[in-house]
């Protein structure tokens, strides 16, 4: 039977994609459809057809699996921030391992790489510190939540099971104040109307701080209705105004305005205090972040005597976790205030042993390559690092290299890189800091064969 667009097919599903979705078959075509699940057979609908593979919609579950289970949000379907609420949680990390061991063999062409099981958590619920979330709809009718599958349409949240209760307090709160003061929400495509997002940051001690992003610095209703509004929220510590006036799908803007009490949240990892700013990056998941930094610590194997580099240091949360056990730590990073922020937390503190340099890895090579590193650490965003980031850091000859990741895919093709400069994986430890989605935190140990490598050409 020829495949078409519209066609509804009886078929078998063996795998999960990256996304989350069920990888079924038919006459050896990979059809991608959303919410099947391994073991199950069912009939889906067509809705994309290429030459290498195709895309469906689930039309009905003819035998679940036996790790179907009931998705606990009334919205897990429409919503697209949760992606894996339909399979238990013990499939769910064994999954993720499969993804990260799937990815160093078929994207990094490494063969044998043994992937340890997720580290998961106890209650894979309410996690989530920062709430990042569009705003549609017209004023008195504000919708705010995640954007549907596979669209910009916002699905309206009233409380999400993943996001800590104090975010989802908040939630309501901005939703009563916007419809109260009839604030116009931004309307992507037209470039029209006010408020484009709402971020919440919360902190393990029931504070926050609420981020509003709108399109420009004239703040409906103005700060006075604001302050008033939100008089007496239990643990709020600020408002910040962020502006974003360009018309883009980028969510935050270049300048924050203080509404409101403090711009910064402090949370605590491990005994330590980090000053968080209001748009900067932070771990989402602050459990799963102390056990990952650990594994890293860990996989470093200090004594005392070492010097490292934490080559994307964002707000010194790694390196920090490191200057306990390390004679020196370096931290680069490209973002001027990340490292103001990263200098105010090792002086809170009171670690000396830590420095934080602004710039790009190639801007310092030269003084790095004079320091002996032994050590080198890197979390780079999802895209990964650039060949000449990972030329630099090769080149500054330290014998081992942890590499912390939150895309298996970017994570397997600099993994290859290494490797062709003579780098071996020696341990994989996947950590799961992101329950129900299917996304995954990946902390990799490589070694070196020379303490002292030579630069390769790019």
């Amino acid at each position: 039977m020829e495949l078409q667009v519209g066609k509804q097919i009886q078929v078998d599903c063996n795998g999960l994609g990256h996304n989350g979705e069920g990888i079924c078959r038919y006459d050896g075509l990979a059809i991608f459809v959303p919410f099947v699940l391994p073991g199950e057979k069912v009939e889906i609908q067509i809705t994309q057809l290429k030459k290498r593979y195709a895309s469906g919609r689930l039309i009905k579950v003819i035998e679940p699996s036996k790790e179907r289970v009931e998705p606990p949000c009334h919205l897990f379907g429409a919503c697209g921030g949760c992606q894996l609420q339909h399979l238990s949680y013990k499939k769910q990390l064994f999954w993720k391992q499969r993804q990260v061991s799937d990815a160093l063999e078929r994207i990094g062409k490494l063969d044998g790489i043994k992937v340890k099981p997720v580290i998961g958590m106890n209650d894979p619920w309410h996690y989530r510190n920062k709430m990042q979330l569009p705003v549609s709809g017209v004023p008195k009718k504000v919708k705010i939540g995640c954007y549907e599958t596979g669209s910009h349409r916002v699905t309206d949240t009233d409380t999400c099971l993943i996001q800590t209760e104090w975010n989802n307090r908040l939630l309501a709160k901005v939703r009563e104040v916007a419809d109260s003061l009839g604030i116009e929400p931004y309307l992507e495509r037209e470039g029209k109307g006010w408020l484009r997002h709402v971020m919440g940051r919360s902190n393990s001690r029931g504070q926050g701080v609420l981020v509003l992003v709108g399109k420009d610095k004239d703040l409906p209703g103005g700060k006075e209705a604001w302050q008033e509004a939100f008089e007496g929220f239990p643990g709020l510590v600020g408002i910040v105004l962020n502006v974003n006036s360009e018309q883009t799908n980028v969510v935050i803007g270049r300048d924050n305005h203080l509404i409101s009490g403090e711009e910064t949240l402090i949370e605590a990892l491990d005994g330590k205090d980090f000053v968080i700013s209001a748009t900067s990056f932070f771990q989402v998941n602050p459990q799963q972040t102390e056990i990952l930094y650990k594994e890293a610590v860990r996989m470093a194997g200090l004594t005392g005597k070492e010097t490292v580099l934490d080559a994307y240091c964002g707000t010194g949360t790694i390196a920090l976790f490191l200057a306990g056990q390390a004679k020196n730590v370096i931290g680069i990073e490209r973002y001027l205030g990340a490292v103001e922020d990263a200098r105010v937390n090792a002086k809170n503190n009171g670690i000396s042993n830590c420095k934080f340099w602004v710039g790009n890895i190639e801007e310092h090579l030269k003084t790095l390559t004079t320091l002996k590193l032994d050590v080198v650490v890197v979390d780079p965003p999802r895209t990964g690092c650039s060949p000449e980031t990972l030329a630099a850091l090769h080149a500054t000859g330290a014998k081992r290299f942890i590499y912390v990741s939150c895309n298996p895919a970017t994570l397997a093709r600099d993994a290859a890189w290494l490797f062709a400069q003579g780098w071996k994986i020696k341990e994989v430890q996947p950590v799961d800091m992101f329950p129900q989605t299917s996304h995954v935190e990946t902390c990799v140990l490589l070694s070196h064969k020379n303490s002292q490598a030579s630069s390769p050409s790019l």
